[in-house]
């Protein structure tokens, strides 16, 4: 897939050093529960989930890269499917060279109207935490809406926004 100014594609074993960079770089993971990658073999390991979660789940998780340089710039997933695929998750992360750019309201754009045109999904579902500020208007400005009344169990700190379809 393509936009304006960015291609997305699946994530391969080429991509680990990549996946290191973005997974060990404490500003991207300010506001992810997780621990920061310490090696390449944690990054690799992670492809190969994404890589099963693909194959046995319907995962999608594409590189998000900049069309002019051909540089890597983040990722952006969806997955947690319910079974009748009515709902989706997603998440993103991107390199903060490349933040605050419009990179990902416009890799939003395509990738909610990919999944809504090859899905019979209702709504999509998106966690950030709620210190996140760019990351809430983000989602606002894509068309999501913070619901109040959902939180995300394994995480207190994360607020819950829900993009519904509207055709």
């Amino acid at each position: 897939m393509e936009s304006r100014r960015l291609i997305f594609r699946p994530v391969n074993q080429s991509d680990t050093e990549f996946i290191f960079q973005l997974r060990s770089n404490a500003a991207v993971n300010q506001y992810t529960p997780r621990e920061l990658a310490k090696s390449l073999d944690e990054a690799n390991d992670f492809i190969q989930f994404i890589t099963n979660g693909y194959r046995s789940e319907g995962w999608h998780y594409w590189i998000i890269v900049k069309k002019d340089t051909q540089m890597s710039m983040g990722t952006i997933g969806l997955w947690n499917f319910d079974e009748d695929q009515t709902t989706a998750e997603l998440g993103y992360e991107l390199l903060p060279a490349f933040q605050r750019q419009g990179f990902m309201f416009e890799a939003l754009e395509i990738i909610i109207n990919w999944a809504f045109a090859n899905y019979p999904l209702q709504e999509i579902v998106a966690n950030t935490h709620f210190n996140n500020e760019p990351s809430r208007q983000l989602l606002l400005k894509s068309g999501f809406a913070h619901d109040p009344q959902r939180f995300d169990e394994t995480d207190k700190n994360l607020m819950v926004f829900v993009l519904k379809r509207t055709k």
